[in-house]
């Protein structure tokens, strides 16, 4: 961890005894699981809010000290809910009484509250301002999809359609500006706001980079999985939760490619399969690719596979962008390439095996060292505290932000998006400021005669 975290971080963790803090509203991919178990470990009194227990990960159930708050009731008002249009409106009702009844008991309890995505225990976030009347702290932080501009998220094949462009380019707008406002809304009354500095473009004031805090590992959940050596096969390993985002069609047409050419292969795509045949096949692999088109250099998958020092090939647009806000030694020593070179740099990376083994030996140190459960909950606890602890070169401006190629498609695809999207709404449609980097950027190569109305 770099040094110029570690005391005050430490400092801050000592403070920790004693806090009392909520997190929600629901769980995503166990970040908010592993978050309380941390806090607790260090002496918070927590307690996890899952408005969502159909999508709760099977490692949600270890909280460790920390304590799932009004889980039973929330499961039942769920389940009532799916029992025709009596239950459904039982259920609605159980749910709403259920987040009264959790927003009196945070304004009577907690200290501080840690929200992921851009809701609250309401959907709208009316309660937010309750909190920051009663004095509560409140920590806003984006996971990505939930920030990130929906013209930057995949490709929308409808707007290429000339018989369709133009309803679809109404609909991505409209989608667009409720996002801004959702996103606007939520962050408003939070005291920190942590944020990916490659999907904040619709921030209003300047928010903690993501990645000087981290996605916590915790080692302990991995104990007794041993990584399986190679053998004379290299065996690569995809796991894509969307193949068409994830550039699927073109890593395995890349792979084939290759083996025709005679380099050993054995490729492997799984899908839809459990967490823990998730992390068998981790275990026997030699190289995971990710994805092509990502805005993230190591989202849970990739931080998985290195939690057995498996090398991971990570494509995206963005990593001279990130470089920007970010020292070199905090950016996850993931294989990161330019998607343009994917096909040509495989090749190189599949021959080399010193190459593979360095990279899965720095991706293991770095989710073993910065990114430990004990390390992210001591950055995590300087934001409890106080903004004056938070140091100043954590902080990213909104309207610095530069990265317009987005997830989920190549440079070109985005490009003939925006264009679309902009020649039939106007630049408007953005929600960007004019004065922002974006902005500015975005211009440069759209063309001079998008005038659409707004």
């Amino acid at each position: 961890m770099a040094s110029s975290d570690a005391s005050p971080a430490a400092r801050e963790r000592a403070a920790l005894h004693g806090m009392r803090i909520l997190l929600g509203p629901s769980e995503t991919a166990s970040f908010l699981t592993r978050m309380a178990r941390g806090l607790s470990a260090q002496g918070a009194d927590c307690w996890l809010l899952n408005l969502s227990p159909h999508i709760y990960h099977a490692e949600s159930a270890a909280l460790g000290d920390a304590r799932l708050l009004a889980g039973s009731w929330i499961r039942r008002a769920r389940q009532l809910a799916q029992r025709g249009l009596a239950g459904r409106a039982l259920g609605a009702v159980m749910l709403a009484l259920l987040r009264w009844a959790v927003v009196a008991w945070s304004l009577w309890t907690v200290d501080a509250l840690v929200f992921i995505s851009n809701r609250a225990v309401f959907k709208n976030c009316q309660d937010l301002w309750l909190y920051r009347l009663a004095g509560k702290r409140v920590i806003r932080i984006y996971l990505g999809t939930a920030s990130r501009p929906r013209y930057l998220s995949g490709w929308h094949h409808a707007l290429l359609k000339p018989e369709k462009s133009k309803r679809a380019a109404e609909k991505l707008a409209t989608s667009t500006r409720r996002q801004q406002q959702r996103v606007q809304r939520a962050s408003r009354w939070a005291d920190v706001v942590v944020e990916n500095p490659l999907c904040g473009h619709f921030q209003t004031r300047p928010f903690v980079n993501w990645f000087r805090i981290g996605l916590p590992h915790d080692e302990s959940a991995f104990g007794g999985l041993e990584p399986v050596r190679a053998g004379d096969i290299l065996r690569i390993l995809h796991c894509p939760s969307n193949p068409e985002i994830k550039g699927t069609d073109r890593i395995e047409a890349a792979i084939q490619k290759l083996e025709r050419e005679g380099l050993a292969i054995r490729y492997t795509r799984i899908t839809g399969m459990p967490h823990d045949e998730v992390l068998r096949q981790l275990q026997g692999c030699d190289l995971v690719i990710d994805e092509l088109y990502s805005d993230s250099p190591m989202a849970g998958f990739a931080t998985e596979a290195a939690a057995f020092g498996k090398p991971v090939l990570v494509c995206g647009y963005g990593w001279e962008e990130l470089g920007r806000t970010l020292p070199e030694e905090l950016i996850p020593p993931n294989l990161l390439l330019d998607p343009d070179d994917f096909e040509k740099r495989l090749r190189g990376v599949i021959e080399d095996a010193e190459l593979r083994k360095r990279a899965g030996d720095d991706a293991y140190a770095f989710v073993n060292g910065y990114w430990s459960q004990e390390a992210v909950v001591g950055r995590l606890a300087l934001l409890l505290s106080d903004n004056a602890a938070i140091p100043a070169d954590w902080w990213c401006d909104p309207k610095s932000i530069g990265y317009w190629q987005g997830l989920g498609a190549t440079q070109e695809q985005r490009k003939q998006v925006l264009t679309v999207l902009c020649r039939e709404q106007g630049m408007a449609a953005l929600r960007i400021s004019p004065d922002s980097r974006f902005y500015r950027l975005t211009s440069e190569w759209l063309d001079d005669k998008l005038t659409g109305p707004g």
